[in-house]
């Protein structure tokens, strides 16, 4: 057998191959918080990032390239995140109950 015929028994199979290598996101929590590069499972998810974060999906929005993310947004190798902390309430003045 040739070479070229032996490639061609292979079992190697290229899509079930890239499923398997992890990909790498780059995250910035905000505010104050510095860059960090995470290993991803390939398909992970907005939510799935927030989970390996330990952060709440309630309380933090992720942004890409400004806009942010559905929690079940597929990531992608090399995106770059923001996660901000969403921070609300307000003013207990003048309020009557």
């Amino acid at each position: 057998m040739t070479w070229l015929g032996y490639l061609g028994t292979s079992t190697f199979n290229r899509e079930r191959h890239l499923k398997t290598i992890p990909m790498r996101v780059q995250v910035r929590l905000l505010p104050g918080g510095e860059d960090e590069f995470l290993e991803m499972e390939p398909e992970a998810n907005a939510l799935q990032l927030l989970d390996r974060l330990e952060l709440s999906p309630d309380a933090h929005i992720i942004l890409r390239d400004g806009r942010p993310l559905p929690v079940d947004a597929l990531l992608a190798d090399g995106d770059e995140l923001d996660v901000v902390t969403v921070i609300s309430g307000g003013s207990q003045r003048g309020r009557t109950f």
